[in-house]
């Protein structure tokens, strides 16, 4: 279901470059129609089942006139602070980045009608990959964001969810929007049924890689009052939602029936592990229970799980290894000397075997 927006505004040079942004960004979401006078709007309005769900109008062109019932809500455009209010009427400004511009609308929008169920896209077959790691220190976030990198980098559309209870996206990616996880876990707690459209308010696109991502939470409490139940229906929701090829949730290294259930949520697991005493000691442990585990319903199968040895030493050595998975080969990533994770992303001895991994996902 598309919303339909009509946007008011004389300005010829702005409606045409957000013509152009919406096209490439939200044409799956918008139906817009644009506007360089209120007059033009207002005979539109007048055809039989004319409908708008948003009206985004500059505020030097707003009449009252235009307050009907066949106008779901009403957003002013504004260029500067305004002094007094225009009939208590929601606003945004209009010179902002194209992605929080629209951002602010669907936040306002699902504000004022949050019980409204947005329909998912029909078309779509979304494949969700969990990356886990026992121990800390394995290089799992690296490994979780340069996988969802590098399958944006063969054309796909990718979301990046970070469940760590004290999450590292922040060291990968620019942090700074005003909207974040924790403003969407208000709707997991409340049950509201706009949820599809509240991702999309939130959701953000980091340019450089190619990522879709939910900026992280405010209060590390807030990850806290959300049940495991919350966050699969959320994981459940951005996969029936058919608007990615994947979706990569980078999980925290606890383990627990908690994190198993959301496990099983996964159509693949990538396991990040490296060559230290502990990690073999733990990584043992727990291939031993995935193993029987896997023999129960609705649990992943041991196919599905690929192990990734990071900060592998050249040449390898297996001689103290007391863990094996099925059949997959194991995928062995350098240990490179670095002070910035971007810089890891031009690092083709670290992104190539990574690439080949999800060629084969």
């Amino acid at each position: 279901m598309k919303l339909k927006l009509a946007i008011v505004d004389t300005d010829l040079d702005y409606l045409n470059a957000l013509e152009n942004y919406l096209m490439n960004s939200f044409s799956q979401r918008f139906q817009v129609s644009f506007f360089t006078q209120p007059d033009y709007l207002l005979k539109e309005l007048k055809k039989e089942d004319s409908k708008i769900d948003i009206l985004l109008i500059n505020s030097q062109l707003y009449c009252d006139t235009l307050s009907k019932k066949n106008i779901g809500i009403v957003i002013l455009l504004i260029e500067e602070l305004l002094t007094t209010s225009l009939d208590n009427l929601p606003c945004v400004k209009k010179y902002q980045p194209g992605n929080q511009l629209m951002a602010n609308l669907i936040n306002i929008y699902v504000d004022a009608f949050p019980n409204q169920f947005l329909k998912p896209n029909k078309n779509g077959n979304t494949s969700v990959i969990g990356v886990y790691s026992p121990v800390g220190g394995s290089g799992k976030s690296t490994v979780a964001i340069l996988t969802a990198y590098a399958l944006a980098q063969e054309g796909k559309r990718v979301f990046y969810l970070n469940l760590e209870n004290i999450p590292s996206i922040c060291s990968f990616i620019d942090c700074t929007p005003s909207h974040n996880m924790s403003n969407l876990f208000y709707y997991l707690r409340n049950k509201k049924k706009n949820l599809l459209l509240k991702i999309e308010g939130i959701r953000q696109l980091d340019i450089g890689l190619g990522v879709y991502y939910f900026p992280p939470i405010e209060k590390l409490t807030d990850l806290e009052e959300v049940t495991s139940e919350e966050l699969i229906y959320l994981i459940k929701e951005l996969k029936n939602s058919n608007q990615y090829d994947y979706i990569i949730i980078d999980f925290d290294s606890t383990y627990n029936r908690d994190k198993r259930n959301q496990m099983n949520v996964c159509d693949k697991l990538l396991l990040v592990l490296n060559q230290t005493t502990v990690t073999n000691v733990k990584a043992s442990i727990l291939i031993k229970e995935l193993e029987r585990l896997s023999l129960e319903e609705d649990s992943i199968s041991l196919e599905n799980i690929y192990m990734i040895i990071n900060k592998a030493k050249s040449p390898i050595d297996i001689s103290n290894r007391q863990f094996t998975i099925n059949n997959n080969e194991e995928v062995y990533l350098p240990y490179i000397q670095i002070n910035s994770h971007n810089k890891i992303i031009d690092n083709k001895a670290f992104l190539q075997p990574l690439i080949q991994l999800v060629r084969r996902l």
